[in-house]
């Protein structure tokens, strides 16, 4: 059976540039969807169309450029991968594209063996290490939309009140309007653990604990943990 071309998005608002970059992925044998030349443009290719991954220019000569599009994709889209294409190396940009956490970062010029490797390394680390959170998520409602949030980016979960309070790995916080219970049922046990009454913490951000408290990696606030959570947390400590 013939395995299927990746399917890349390109979002760059040159139309030269964006022309050139479809012949070098087309020549690589890709599958590319037509270029967005900006912001507005990127939401409506990557709301309308399974990508696997987007290369991003992040001069769009607009409000919103790509870093923020960069955003945009951690805090909905995290199962796609993106690559910053710019011709701006210098460390103010380096520091803000850093904060979206992009998959890679090339700077223009390039040559077509470069965007070859960076494509091909990212396709295969970024599937090895995210496989679970492709398959694994939730429907949550904020505003007037359903959104999909992929369990990979929860870090914690409270309860509140007779809602349930996420707080994501983009420090975006969600109130669900559930119980605790029912979204602990759906979670992937191997990967979340009830740290007391009203927590639960996603492992892999896990950073240290003790008996009364839980550190998490990043700037998340310490959470408390109670003496059956504690027991837990020490069963899992090979997180």
């Amino acid at each position: 059976m013939m395995k299927k071309k990746p399917k890349i998005g390109i979002i760059e608002n040159e139309m030269v540039i964006a022309a050139t970059i479809e012949d070098i992925l087309i020549d690589l044998d890709y599958d590319v969807l037509e270029p967005a030349l900006n912001y507005e443009e990127g939401l409506e290719l990557i709301s309308n169309n399974e990508i696997n991954l987007l290369l991003i220019d992040i001069n769009l000569n607009s409000i919103k450029d790509g870093i923020d599009l960069g955003i945009f994709l951690n805090e909905n889209y995290p199962q796609i991968p993106f690559i910053y294409l710019t011709a701006n190396s210098d460390k103010a940009t380096l520091s803000r594209a850093k904060l979206s956490r992009p998959s890679g970062y090339i700077v223009k010029p390039f040559s077509k063996e470069d965007l070859f490797a960076s494509i091909e390394i990212i396709l295969n680390n970024f599937d090895k290490t995210l496989n679970y959170q492709e398959e694994n998520y939730i429907m949550i409602k904020w505003g007037r939309t359903m959104n999909k949030i992929f369990f990979n980016q929860i870090v914690y979960l409270q309860k509140e009140d007779n809602y349930v309070q996420l707080t994501l790995e983009s420090k975006k916080k969600i109130l669900h309007r559930s119980t605790l219970r029912e979204l602990e049922d759906i979670l992937p046990k191997e990967h979340f653990t009830r740290i007391s009454k009203g927590t639960i913490v996603q492992n892999r951000f896990i950073q240290s604990f003790n008996s009364k408290y839980l550190k998490l990696k990043s700037d998340f606030p310490e959470i408390e943990v109670s003496q059956p959570g504690y027991r837990l947390l020490l069963k899992i400590s090979n997180f």
